[in-house]
Order: C-alpha cells, then sequence, then structure tokens
C-alpha cells in the first residue's frame, strides 16, 4: 500500500511540474516564417544545446506549405532511418565524403500546433516510433515531445549549410 502511495504521488509530482507545449494556434510552417525568417535551400536547421550530446539536428523542409519533411544526416546508412538518400560531399581533408540522408514526411497531429515522423532514427541510433514536435510560442523555438505533449527538448536554431 505504501508503496502505491508513494508511486501515485510521484506520478502526480511529474504531471504537474512537467513543462507543457503552448501552441501558436498557426501552422507550422507560417510560424517557422515569421520567427525563423526565409528557409535556406536546405531548409530551416535545428539541433539540441550545445555541450549536449547529438540527439537531435535537423533540416525542417516546407514545399509550398504543401508538404513538410525532416532531414538528418547520418554517418552511415546502417545507422539511418527515414527515405534513404546518399550523396557525395567535397571535403577539402579528406576529398569526396559520402553523406547519408534520412527524409522523413511529416504528419499533422490532431492536437493544435502537434506534428510527428514515423519511425524516427535520432542521431544516437534510438529508434522512436513516433517523434513529436512543434513550434513552441513560450520558448519561440521548435521543441521535442514526448506522447503527453511535455517538453523533453528544446532545440535552437542553427545556420544552415
Amino acid at each position: 500500500m505504501k508503496k502505491l502511495i508513494l508511486v501515485s504521488m510521484l506520478v502526480l509530482g511529474m504531471l504537474t511540474f512537467a513543462e507543457r507545449f503552448t501552441s501558436p494556434n498557426k501552422r507550422l510552417e507560417i510560424s517557422l516564417k515569421e520567427n525563423a525568417g526565409e528557409q535556406s535551400p536546405s531548409g530551416y536547421f535545428w539541433h539540441n544545446e550545445e555541450g549536449e550530446a547529438d540527439r537531435y539536428s535537423f533540416f525542417i523542409v516546407t514545399d509550398n506549405a504543401k508538404e513538410i519533411s525532416l532531414v538528418q544526416s547520418y554517418e552511415s546508412k546502417e545507422k539511418a532511418g527515414g527515405k534513404i538518400s546518399e550523396t557525395y560531399l567535397d571535403d577539402p581533408a579528406t576529398g569526396t565524403v559520402p553523406t547519408v540522408f534520412g527524409t522523413y514526411k511529416v504528419y499533422r497531429d490532431n492536437k493544435k500546433g502537434i506534428y510527428y515522423v514515423n519511425n524516427y532514427v535520432d542521431l544516437q541510433g534510438k529508434k522512436h516510433a513516433k517523434l513529436y514536435f512543434g513550434f513552441d510560442k513560450k520558448h519561440n523555438t521548435i521543441v521535442i515531445l514526448d506522447k503527453n505533449m511535455n517538453i523533453v527538448e528544446v532545440l535552437q536554431r542553427g545556420a544552415a549549410g
């Protein structure tokens, strides 16, 4: 009985103090354009904070507001996810280097301002059945969400290459 009470208090505390997502009540492509400016040819680049192990580092590409894609580069095909494409980039130090890109189709969730991709593989190789994200009004940036729409990670806008 004591364990049940302790676990329920712990769960209640997590639900009460977890940071919740605040939707801007606009579509993702409008929020991105208003707050991050025009997208580069590669898209809008987002990554987790400096100093943390890379887990999220991807481009969000909008195509005339009809389709949104999430594109992430991987070290190898074995660690990649999404629709795989391979291109060769010129590296002055080593010559031509293969870079693997995984492209994921972005879907709108039933909840306002929430988007997700299916079968996402992050940079550490962890597989997510669904990766939820959205543009958070309070943080004014893209955030990664859990299935209960609590903020898991706040991303930073990066310079697109």
